[in-house]
C-alpha cells in the first residue's frame, strides 16, 4: 500500500516516523531540507512541547483550534510525546517558563531521532518535490503531481505542508469542497517608531493590553530599532491575529511596567523624605530599568535634574500614568526574523479529529500547521503538530 506525506516538516516527518505497517511510504518535501523549523524552533534548541500537564490550561494557549485539541491531546499529549523520545534515548529538561527541551540543548537530537525513525520504516524522502496537484483517480487512489510534471499515485495522502498552502494545491482540494481559512501571519512583533530610542532594552515582566478589543497579555517585552517584541507581545499577536491584520496593524496599546503601581505612591514618599538631594535621574524605582525611567520622565515632561525634594505631586501622578497606562501607537507589522507562525489553514469542520481523516475524501488526512491551529510561542505549536500527526498515523496504520 503505498502512503504519500505531504511536507518533511515535524507533522509529516513524525507520521513517518510512527507507520508500523507494511507500506511502501513517500514524503514528497518541496525544499532542499527537512525538518527546517524544527531545527530553528527554540533558537536551535528545539522546544519541542510545554510541560503545563493540565489539558484545559494547555489548550488556553491556542486562540484557534484550542477547543478541538482538547480530546486529541488527552490521546496523545505532552507526557506521552516525551515517552516517545525517551524510548528512542531522547531525554528533556522543563525552563522555568515551562518550555521543554532536549537535554542535549540541540535540535539536531530531535532531527536525527525523527529521520532515523522514518528510515527505519522504510521511508523514502523525496525532496524538491513542491506538489501543485492533487486528483482522485477512477480507481480511487490518489495523483499528485509536481510543477516539473511529475507524479507520485498513492492509495493514502498525509498533507502536512506547513502554515502555507501552495495556491493550485489548495484550489484543487476546495473544487473538492473542503474550506479554508486565508493565511495570517500570528506570531510577530509591532514597528513603533517613538519607541526606537528603546531599541536593546528589555523588560521581564510587563503588562500590554489592547483596549479596542479587550486583549491582555502579561510577560517580557523586548524593544528593537522598529519596535517592541518579545513574549507578551507575541501572545497579543497571537491573540488578535485576524483582527489585527484588518486594522493593518495600526492599533493602541497600553503599557504597564509595574504589577502593583500604587506601590510607585509609597516609592515616592521615600524618595522625598530619605533622598531629596538625589536627582530623578538617579534614584528611580527598583523594578523599572534605567533606560526605560528616563524615558519615562522625558514623556512626563520631568527633567532628570530634578531633585527629589522639588518632585511635585503632578509630576508624581504623571509619571505614575505612564508607568501604569503608557500608550503606544503602532503602524505596522515589524519583519519576522525567526520562527514563523500561520493563523490560517483547513478549516476543522472538515476533518474527523478522531483519526485526522477528511470528511470528504477517504484515505486522506491532514496534521501539523495547515489546519486552523496556532498557539502562543512555549512549545504549544510544535505539539499540535506531533499529536495531531500521531493520530493521523495511528488511523492509516489500521488501514492495512
Amino acid at each position: 500500500m503505498k502512503i504519500a506525506i505531504v511536507g518533511a516538516g515535524a507533522a509529516g516527518m513524525f507520521c513517518a516516523a510512527n507507520l508500523k505497517g507494511n507500506f511502501d511510504v513517500e514524503v514528497l518535501e518541496g525544499s532542499g531540507g527537512i525538518l527546517r523549523k524544527v531545527e530553528q524552533s527554540g533558537g536551535g534548541r528545539c522546544n519541542i512541547t510545554n510541560s503545563q500537564k493540565n489539558v484545559s490550561e494547555f489548550i488556553k494557549a491556542y486562540p484557534r483550534g484550542g477547543k478541538s485539541l482538547r480530546k486529541p491531546l488527552m490521546r496523545f499529549g505532552n507526557s506521552a510525546l516525551e515517552e516517545w523520545f525517551l524510548k528512542r534515548g531522547v531525554k528533556f529538561k522543563t525552563e522555568e517558563d515551562g518550555r521543554v527541551f532536549p537535554e542535549s540543548d540541540d535540535s539536531l537530537t530531535i532531527v536525527n531521532c525523527l529521520l532515523s525513525e522514518a528510515q527505519k520504516n522504510g521511508a523514502f524522502i523525496r525532496k524538491n518535490f513542491s506538489v501543485k496537484n492533487f486528483s482522485k483517480m477512477q480507481d480511487g487512489k490518489y495523483m499528485l503531481s509536481s510543477k516539473d510534471g511529475d507524479t507520485v499515485i498513492a492509495d493514502a495522502v498525509l498533507f502536512a505542508v506547513g502554515g502555507r498552502w501552495e495556491q493550485s494545491l489548495k484550489e484543487a482540494l476546495e473544487r473538492m469542497s473542503h474550506k479554508f481559512a486565508a493565511p495570517l501571519p500570528s506570531l510577530f512583533g509591532f514597528k513603533a517608531e517613538e519607541l526606537s530610542e528603546l531599541a536593546g532594552l528589555s523588560l521581564k515582566e510587563a503588562y500590554l493590553k489592547c483596549p479596542e478589543f479587550g486583549f491582555e497579555t502579561s510577560g517580557g517585552i523586548l524593544f528593537t530599532h522598529e519596535g517592541i517584541t518579545g513574549p507578551a507581545v507575541l501572545k497579543m499577536s497571537s491573540l488578535g491575529a485576524r483582527v489585527f491584520a484588518e486594522k493593518e496593524y495600526k492599533l493602541d496599546f497600553i503599557l504597564c511596567v509595574l504589577k502593583n503601581p500604587e506601590s510607585f505612591d509609597l516609592f515616592c514618599k521615600e524618595a522625598r523624605t530619605k533622598h531629596s538631594k538625589k536627582l530623578a535621574r538617579n534614584f528611580r524605582h527598583p523594578e523599572i530599568p534605567q533606560k526605560y525611567w528616563e524615558f519615562l520622565l522625558e514623556k512626563s515632561g520631568i527633567s532628570c535634574e530634578c531633585e527629589w525634594a522639588h518632585f511635585s505631586k503632578e509630576n508624581q501622578k504623571t509619571l505614575r500614568s505612564n508607568i501604569a497606562s503608557l500608550k503606544i501607537k503602532t503602524d505596522a507589522k515589524a519583519a519576522n526574523t525567526r520562527e514563523f507562525v500561520t493563523s490560517g489553514g483547513l478549516e476543522l469542520d472538515c476533518v474527523n479529529l478522531n483519526t485526522m481523516q477528511s470528511k470528504i475524501l477517504p484515505n486522506v488526512f491532514f496534521a501539523g500547521e495547515c489546519l486552523n491551529i496556532d498557539a502562543f510561542t512555549g512549545g504549544y505549536n510544535l505539539q499540535a503538530a506531533w499529536t495531531t500527526s500521531y493520530i493521523a498515523s495511528s488511523a492509516i496504520n489500521s488501514l492495512i
